[in-house]
């Protein structure tokens, strides 16, 4: 059971990463610039509702991506190259959770308040870019990891 552990990690980790992906786009691409055509006095209110209904559908499977990715390297580490991509997959969920911290995070939450301030707004709009394209890339790295570890030989003792 313990030799399947690595390629279930792998799989899990791709799983929720696709799923943060098509997240991220949907909300860059779709949900956040619908925000431009509220009136200013219904963004507060988008924004609370926001935040209180989209924690569950892209904080948690985040939380379990990172877990998932971050296992491939310390619990169970790959050989050279897939090593260092599970170590760049991670370096990257790192700074998707920094910039969305120190930018995202805020700003949706001045905007909860009912700030009549619009560029927060500007701020989440742009910024989720940086977030899908983030998930993405890690996306990509995981997915190089799964392919590539069918292919190079099982150094584990």
């Amino acid at each position: 059971m313990l030799a399947a552990l690595p390629r279930f990690l792998e799989f899990l980790g791709l799983t929720l990463s696709l799923y943060n992906v098509g997240v991220a786009w949907t909300l860059a691409v779709v949900h956040y610039p619908t925000w431009r055509d509220l009136p200013p006095e219904r963004i507060g209110a988008t924004a609370r509702a926001h935040l209180a209904r989209m924690a569950m559908a892209t904080t948690v499977p985040s939380m379990f991506a990172y877990m998932a990715v971050a296992m491939l390297v310390w619990v169970v580490p790959h050989p050279g190259p897939l090593f260092y991509a599970a170590t760049a997959a991670n370096l990257v969920n790192v700074l998707v959770v920094i910039w969305t911290l120190l930018i995202e995070r805020p700003s949706l939450l001045r905007l909860a308040r009912g700030s009549a301030d619009m560029r927060p707004l500007g701020r989440v709009v742009r910024g989720s870019f940086v977030i899908a394209l983030g998930w993405t890339i890690e996306s990509l790295i995981v997915l190089w990891i799964v392919l590539g570890a069918q292919r190079l030989p099982n150094f584990s003792p």
